[in-house]
């Protein structure tokens, strides 16, 4: 795994064939959670759309919004990220 086997505990993707739990679903953020044993509402997720802030909202999980660009800070922030920044 390109000498990131250390680093990283787990991979966790949708599966197959459901799109439907695709973020904004939190259905990542929740598995992810379980997974390695965190309280939902313990962890952050850094993101850079609307899509990741409002599926960290849906986990109860802090969000962080990336920006690449001043105008999609301020459409982070009115999505609710908790803190977002360039």
């Amino acid at each position: 795994m390109n000498g990131l086997a250390d680093v990283v505990a787990e991979i966790i993707g949708r599966p197959t064939l459901r799109p439907d739990l695709m973020k904004p679903a939190p259905y990542l953020l929740l598995t992810a959670a379980n997974a390695l044993g965190f309280d939902p509402a313990k962890t952050v997720l850094v993101g850079d759309s609307v899509a990741d802030v409002e599926a960290a909202r849906a986990a109860g999980a802090q969000s962080i919004g990336f920006a690449n660009e001043l105008p999609k800070r301020a459409t982070l922030v009115h999505a609710g990220a908790n803190s977002a920044g360039i």
